[in-house]
């Protein structure tokens, strides 16, 4: 599987104008972007990986960016005893969040 971006990506979406947000995304308090703090002493979670034969349908989002939505319990993630299915994969260029304080990475991947 080959993904690329379009040229537009970047430049097509804006954490500056939240005003120009819809929904609860322009009057929520807990979404994008965040800035993920490095040296943290809480403890690990136990974490388990699944997946076997994922049956996929590839797609494109409004911003031009590619989806990949999965099919229905072909793969999930554990933490802590705690099953969450994977039924999408998305990327956003730039990306949303922020690591350490080195600002924010080109892109990232959001598994949904």
């Amino acid at each position: 599987l080959s993904l690329q971006l379009p040229s537009h990506a970047a430049s097509s979406w804006s954490y500056s104008r939240p005003g120009a947000w819809g929904g609860l995304c322009q009057s929520g308090t807990e979404q994008s972007p965040v800035a993920l703090e490095l040296g943290n002493d809480e403890p690990r979670p136990s974490v388990v990986v699944a997946y076997d034969r994922v049956r996929y349908a590839y797609s494109t989002r409004s911003d031009g960016c590619p989806q990949i939505n999965v099919r229905q319990g072909d793969a999930w993630i554990d933490v802590d005893g705690t099953r969450h299915t994977l039924v999408q994969v998305h990327w956003h260029a730039p990306a949303e969040h922020s690591l350490g304080g080195q600002g924010r990475s080109d892109i990232e991947a959001h598994f949904v």
